[in-house]
């Protein structure tokens, strides 16, 4: 199987069960996360675990219409859409099985709030960005 095929034809979406995670496994992911690539090698990215049931709530009510729109988009056949910031946003998944991969997302997005534990990735984007030499 070509490399291609295999990454479009591998459905990444999962079902989360509602038992809480342990601080062992999220710090396990995220100390195996710090070797990861990032920009400039520079580490500008903070992690910050969501597990307060409210907060998970009010994450999960911002998400759904976000996701809603994309969907709506994609449904309708659209490529992309506009973003707040005037860039597009695309709307393609590049998966082989898209009424699949949509039906998939749409249970993630209306569960979203209710995820054990929600992983908030704050980046401070300045330092990636080059500016030039110095």
């Amino acid at each position: 199987m070509e490399l291609e095929a295999a990454m479009r034809t591998q459905h990444a979406c999962r079902y989360y069960r509602d038992k809480p995670v342990p601080d062992e496994v999220l710090l396990r992911a995220v100390e195996r996360a710090r070797f990861a690539p990032n920009g400039g090698n520079r580490g500008a990215v903070r992690l910050v675990f969501v597990r307060d049931p409210e907060l998970r709530g009010q994450l999960g009510e911002w998400y759904l219409p976000l996701w809603e729109e994309v969907a709506a988009a994609a449904r309708a056949g659209a490529e992309a859409i506009p973003a707040s910031d005037g860039h597009l946003k695309s709307t393609r998944t590049g998966f082989s099985d898209q009424a699949r991969t949509m039906a998939d997302t749409d249970q993630f997005a209306r569960r979203f709030g209710e995820h054990p534990v929600i992983i908030v990735v704050c980046a401070d984007r300045h330092p990636l960005h080059n500016r030039g030499s110095t």
